[in-house]
């Protein structure tokens, strides 16, 4: 599933056999860099074509080399032939073609299909160009990507890590408590995971009413963004998610009325919100 804004271009993939693909906007333009570079460099030191004998071979005979240079008794001038023309033995032997495979972080294949995590690992063992390698069977490495911006406007560093705190579960929601919450550091791109933080906290900085809203980590890929609004005179309150994308989804926006003297964040938006994102990675329309 490719998000259309982010992955509306196509671009000749080498480990494809240079088939065309989808490829998001950042890789599609590193692409391009590349290949003009290597285009640049090719037109600066261009080398004689093989198949082309006249960039590389004399136009004149021989036996009129020798004349022009006064040495008919001298043997004919050799002909310097590249060595990229000739065939050496075993040279037509095909080697075997590495098999690479690439995949998201949540786990989707650039065809669309959502990948088995087993056979990646097993593959990983086995092939040097895969790129999910486990060092050992029991502790495989694994990686907790988070999306790179955590805020509409604020976060806008990547928090991509590796063995984040967050975990790789697809729920991180606790059954008596809160999920963790995203705290920046101060420090731009930089951030910090603050494990089952307390109801009391949470709504004290709720209703200071900041500027930013709390961001909560739903899953490793899914953000939800709590703020208390008025919206018409009312007091609600304000959920909005931040990974719907990466499943080909729309971001959600829930506001809902707060009721009188409401003391506890209503987190059953947050199951509501995940089990969406699980419908939509079966490859169901959530919304």
């Amino acid at each position: 599933v490719f998000c259309a804004s982010c992955c509306s271009l196509k671009c000749k993939l080498l480990y494809m056999d240079r088939k065309e693909a989808r490829v998001c906007v950042i890789c599609h333009s590193v692409l391009m860099n590349a290949q003009a570079w290597e285009n640049m460099m090719s037109a600066s030191s261009q080398s004689p074509n093989p198949n082309n004998p006249a960039e590389y071979c004399s136009t004149i005979p021989p036996l009129q080399q020798a004349q022009a240079s006064g040495a008919l008794s001298s043997p004919p001038p050799t002909v310097m032939v590249p060595v990229g023309v000739l065939k050496h033995p075993g040279a037509e032997v095909a080697q075997p073609r590495e098999q690479r495979r690439v995949w998201f972080a949540d786990g989707i294949l650039p065809n669309g299909e959502v990948a088995d995590a087993a056979k990646l690992t097993m593959n990983g063992t086995s092939s040097a160009g895969t790129l999910a390698v486990s060092h050992d069977p029991v502790k495989p490495v694994t990686t907790s990507p988070l999306p790179a911006e955590a805020d509409i406007s604020l976060f806008s560093g990547s928090i991509t890590q590796v063995g984040s705190p967050v975990g790789s579960a697809m729920n991180l929601i606790p059954e008596d408590g809160l999920p963790p919450i995203l705290i920046s550091t101060g420090v731009k791109g930089d951030y910090a995971v603050e494990e089952k933080p307390s109801q009391i906290s949470v709504m004290q900085q709720l209703e200071d009413g900041g500027p930013d809203p709390l961001v909560f980590v739903l899953n490793a890929n899914l953000l939800s963004m709590v703020k208390i609004v008025n919206y018409v005179n009312r007091k609600c309150w304000c959920f909005t998610t931040k990974g719907m994308h990466a499943v080909g989804q729309s971001e959600i926006v829930i506001l809902l009325q707060c009721l009188p003297d409401e003391k506890c964040l209503p987190k059953d938006i947050f199951n509501h919100f995940v089990q969406l994102y699980r419908d939509a990675l079966a490859g169901g329309n959530a919304l």
